[in-house]
């Protein structure tokens, strides 16, 4: 369990702090630079898969899960801040400065995020793509990407493809920051609601989610070895 907690650069910047001074540096930077929101369920993959682990590892995160808080509190005596990946990008829209590349989703459901959040933030959008592409249409995509020369780029496809692609751009010498996003663009296009309040205060949006679509539930099969997880950190202290 070391090997992966020594693998994972997780940011201790509260949200606040992390936009006004690390994400402009990394904006700025020579080549992408990939932010990683952080949840059990992809913790619990990086552990049990390398080709997972090789993806993240060394990379920044960011902690999107309570799970992820608990861990490290347990493990490693960290106490850090618990910032939802889509509050912190909602944070960079209001920003007011950044250009932005939406990569990912269903085309009319990429459309509508697109259109509510250029009607929100006039400028910010400067190209999209859906989700749903094939590999010979990545290099045409991959140019516009480049051609938009966005700031940041938001790929929303899951994982872990999402951070295949982000990967395949860095790879490509693309500048900026690229955050995967997951199902964000289903909340911007208001097909799908964001938890209430109430629930992510207490770190339970992925209660919501699986209480939305109860198929759901073969997704959190990472559980039971997240737990066995808690239990051997416990056992450290």
């Amino acid at each position: 369990m070391n090997n992966i907690f020594h693998c994972i650069d997780l940011q201790e910047e509260s949200l606040e702090a992390l936009v006004a001074h690390q994400i402009p540096h990394w904006v700025a930077a020579p080549k992408l630079t990939r932010l990683v929101t952080l949840n059990g369920e992809l913790f619990t993959q990086a552990r049990r898969k390398p080709s997972t682990l090789r993806l993240i590892r060394n990379t920044p995160c960011i902690a999107d899960g309570v799970g992820v808080l608990a861990l490290f509190r347990l493990a490693k005596g960290r106490r850090l801040p618990r910032i939802p990946g889509i509050s912190l990008i909602e944070a960079l829209f209001r920003v007011n400065r950044y250009r932005f590349f939406l990569l990912g989703g269903r085309e009319g459901t990429l459309a509508k995020a697109s259109t509510r959040l250029s009607a929100r933030y006039p400028g910010s959008i400067v190209g999209s793509h859906h989700g749903y592409f094939s590999a010979q249409d990545w290099p045409k995509i991959q140019s516009e990407i480049q051609a938009a020369k966005p700031d940041i780029i938001l790929v929303g496809m899951g994982f872990p493809r999402q951070e295949v692609v982000l990967k395949t751009l860095e790879a490509a010498g693309v500048c900026g920051l690229g955050i995967g996003v997951g199902g964000a663009f289903e909340v911007w296009a208001q097909t799908k609601k964001r938890a209430p309040d109430a629930f992510q205060s207490l770190g339970l949006e992925w209660l919501w989610r699986l209480l939305l679509s109860p198929r759901r539930i073969t997704r959190f099969s990472f559980v039971v070895p997240y737990l066995r997880l808690v239990r051997k950190a416990r056992e450290r202290l």
